[in-house]
Parts: C-alpha cells; sequence; structure tokens
C-alpha cells in the first residue's frame, strides 16, 4: 500500500483506540463494529499474500556473509537478503573505513578457465558478488608501503 494510505488508516485506527476520538459525535455510535471489522481486516491481511509483499523483511530469506583472515576460523554473518556495499559488508563486520585491509571477494570467473576467482573490490558503493549463494571475502592487509 503507498505509504500516504498506510498513514491514513493508521490515523484512523489509532483515534480508534484513543480515549478521545477526534469526531465523537461520528465515532461514537459506530466505534464498537468499526473496531470489529478493522480488527477481521487486519487478521485478513496480516496472514494474506499482499502483507508478505509489503513487508519483505518478514518474509526474506538470509543471506550468508563468510570472512576469512590469515588462517584464522571464517567469520559469518546472516543478515536480511539484500544487495549488500562493501561499506555494508564493513559495518557488518565492525571494519572501519580507515584500517588498512584490502578485500578479495569470491565471484563467478569471468573467462570461464577457473571455477571461480577472487575480486578486488575497494569502491564502497559497490554491490558484492554472490557465489554459491554466499558473499565471501579474503582480507589481505597491507602497509602504505605496498
Amino acid at each position: 500500500l503507498p505509504s500516504s494510505v498506510r498513514k491514513e488508516m493508521s490515523i484512523r485506527v489509532h483515534s480508534l483506540n484513543s480515549q478521545n476520538p477526534p469526531y465523537p459525535e461520528l465515532f461514537d455510535p459506530v466505534q464498537p463494529a468499526l473496531r470489529k471489522q478493522l480488527n477481521e481486516l487486519h487478521s485478513q491481511f496480516v496472514t494474506s499474500d499482499s502483507f508478505m509483499a509489503v513487508s519483505p523483511s518478514l518474509n526474506s530469506p538470509s543471506l550468508t556473509l563468510v570472512l576469512r583472515e590469515n588462517g584464522q576460523p571464517p567469520m559469518v554473518a546472516k543478515i536480511p537478503s539484500e544487495l549488500i556495499t562493501l561499506a555494508r559488508f564493513r559495518r557488518t563486520f565492525g571494519i572501519a573505513r580507515s584500517e588498512n585491509r584490502r578485500f578479495l571477494f569470491k565471484s563467478t570467473c569471468e573467462d570461464g578457465s577457473a571455477p571461480f576467482q577472487w575480486s578486488l573490490i575497494t569502491d564502497e558503493d559497490a554491490v558484492l558478488p554472490m557465489f554459491d549463494g554466499k558473499i565471501t571475502a579474503e582480507c589481505r592487509h597491507f602497509t602504505d608501503s605496498d
């Protein structure tokens, strides 16, 4: 539903549930019937496909992010499925931009000569590649002289 319609519905529902409806002469006679009908419609809507379509965070599968670093066990995070940028990836794992790290992301090999390739991504706004349904990165530390 458009945000303007959702806002209007919210205002009306809250006014019905408040102690002081905005127009008592209009609401008082029909308030019990309206409340009953709204509750019925709400329960139907919440279980409908329409509700799931406007609530992607409730029904979206999770996306697995994997970060491997210098022989350490991999760090794994499961987040709601969406397009992930390098900036979001860093935030998820608590890695500041100022840290001297480069990220190589596993992706499908562009020339088909190998099952996969490691792609260096440095643009914070770049959408990260998925491989086998996951976003997998190797983290490499570097110094300013590198």
